[in-house]
């Protein structure tokens, strides 16, 4: 009872981005199909791809005429458990699943994962759960205002409202308003004298500034790079050409190497790793040398049959091991010499939550002097909204696999892009870009359609500042070979 009760709490205050995501993604489209809707956007922390987000926030573009029509078309959309209030320009509502016409599922969740986060009584809370959201009608030469108001954050806001101040300039969700023509008068009264601006873009041109995607809007320097034109182009879901770390039957995925094959070249990838747990984690039925080794000679014929049909694909091999005490791999070195690369990952998760920090980072420092170690895999252990990580001294990591880098080999850190993980944190993959360590971007798929997890990967690491450049998802598969060989 007291861990119902615990789950229901943690179930209740935040949700997670992909969830968020697809609530605001299926409102937004039934209000866009609302006669006389000119705009319609998703704001708030789902808008800027924080990890877990509170509630949704819509903003929306009607004419005053059309305004009572489109609120009242609103208050009538399928997938409206409850209304909390409704005035001239504000709606607050609980939204249920019901909203989705397809209906909603949480998809295939490997058992490590389901485990942590309350299992089948996770599933049951999920589909019959509901999210807060809050709609801002406005006149459509008001929405660009409102939309970056809404989106946030709010040290973002109150950074750009010193901007405007200093420029004599009052920012606020109505417009950008010239004190002295303003006066006294305030709020809607006061924004008949805001400068024109249909986009955000021309908000932040208005104070000598480069447009800020929304991601990056959280006051950690975006303004003095704004100001200076030196924002990062930040990585495109477009052109990623693959990822590291995803399962088969081999152990505890649902599908088999040919399904993950095709459905990675579905994608449009170049390449595709496969990486199946080694056999210390029985709950993932983690695979023997025997089967791993198999599973390498199946890859090697498959690439050389793409190779002469000139297929431009590629299946990378190798493996997720758990971390042995001691910082050891779980093969031996004669197997593992076999393999293109490792991904070292914690999953005993009682020991290393029970130890502190300085034990911890000293075994993955260990992990890391290993040749075969090319990836770190999640490498805290969070679980959102099911677990807090071990105590681990991840900016040391960093560091550590920045020398080894300069020192000729090949070393990269896991975005592990699971919506329930999303470990590193977005605030740890700038400090790598500015070590020079890349980042795996890695589904961490169990079946097909976990591939697909990769855009919550993209969305975090742009969060993370993070350009193409700073991935090895963007390398061409002959770039990543060279790569991987280094030792």
């Amino acid at each position: 009872m007291l861990d119902g009760i615990e789950l229901l709490s943690r179930f209740r205050a935040r949700r997670r981005l992909d969830i968020g995501l697809k609530y605001g993604t299926a409102f937004e489209q039934r209000i866009k199909a609302i006669p006389g809707v000119e705009r319609v956007q998703l704001a708030g922390s789902a808008r800027r791809r924080k990890e877990t987000i509170g509630d949704l926030d819509i903003v929306v573009g009607v004419k005053s005429e059309h305004h009572e029509a489109v609120a009242n078309a609103i208050l009538a959309l399928q997938g409206i458990a409850d209304v909390k209030g409704a005035g001239d320009s504000k709606i607050s509502l609980i939204l249920e699943a019901s909203i989705f016409e397809d209906g909603f599922s949480v998809g295939h969740i490997d058992a490590n994962v389901l485990e942590a986060i309350g299992g089948d009584d996770y599933e049951q809370l999920e589909s019959a759960g509901t999210i807060d959201a809050q709609v801002r009608l406005v006149p459509p030469e008001m929405f660009a205002f409102t939309l970056a108001y809404f989106t946030g954050s709010k040290e973002h806001n109150i950074a750009m409202r010193q901007r405007a101040i200093d420029r004599g300039l009052r920012l606020n969700e109505f417009g950008l308003i010239p004190e002295a023509k303003a006066g006294e008068l305030k709020g809607i009264e006061a924004a008949q004298f805001s400068l024109s601006a249909m986009t955000e873009q021309e908000i932040y041109s208005h104070l000598d500034l480069q447009w800020v995607p929304p991601e990056l809007r959280e006051d950690t320097g975006e303004i003095q790079s704004g100001s200076e034109q030196s924002l990062p182009q930040l990585l495109e879901l477009e052109i990623i050409q693959g990822a590291l770390h995803n399962h088969t039957v081999v152990s505890d995925g649902e599908a088999t190497l040919e399904q993950m094959a095709d459905a990675a070249q579905a994608l449009g990838w170049t390449w595709l790793g496969i990486a199946d747990h080694s056999p210390t984690l029985k709950i993932a039925n983690g695979a023997p040398a025997d089967r791993l080794l198999e599973q390498g000679q199946t890859i090697r014929k498959y690439n050389q049959n793409w190779q002469d049909e000139g297929v431009n694909f590629r299946l990378f091999h190798g493996v997720e091991s758990d971390i042995l005490p001691g910082g050891k791999l779980d093969h031996p070195d004669e197997v593992l010499s076999q393999l293109d690369y490792v991904v070292a990952s914690v999953h005993a998760m009682t020991k290393w939550r029970g130890r502190d920090e300085s034990e911890n980072t000293e075994e993955l420092l260990k992990v890391l002097e290993h040749p075969a170690t090319k990836v770190l895999g999640h490498p805290t252990g969070r679980i959102l909204q099911g677990r807090e990580g071990y105590e681990v001294d991840v900016h040391r990591l960093i560091d550590a696999m920045a020398e080894h880098i300069e020192e000729g080999q090949f070393k990269s850190i896991e975005l592990n892009a699971s919506p329930y993980r999303l470990d590193i944190d977005y605030r740890l993959c700038k400090y790598a870009k500015l070590r020079g360590v890349p980042v795996a971007i890695s589904p961490d798929a169990h079946s097909i359609r976990g591939l697909a997890d990769i855009q919550y990967g993209v969305m975090t690491a742009r969060k993370g500042w993070l350009e193409g450049k700073d991935v090895i998802n963007s390398m061409s598969a002959d770039a990543l070979a060279q790569q991987l060989a280094l030792q």
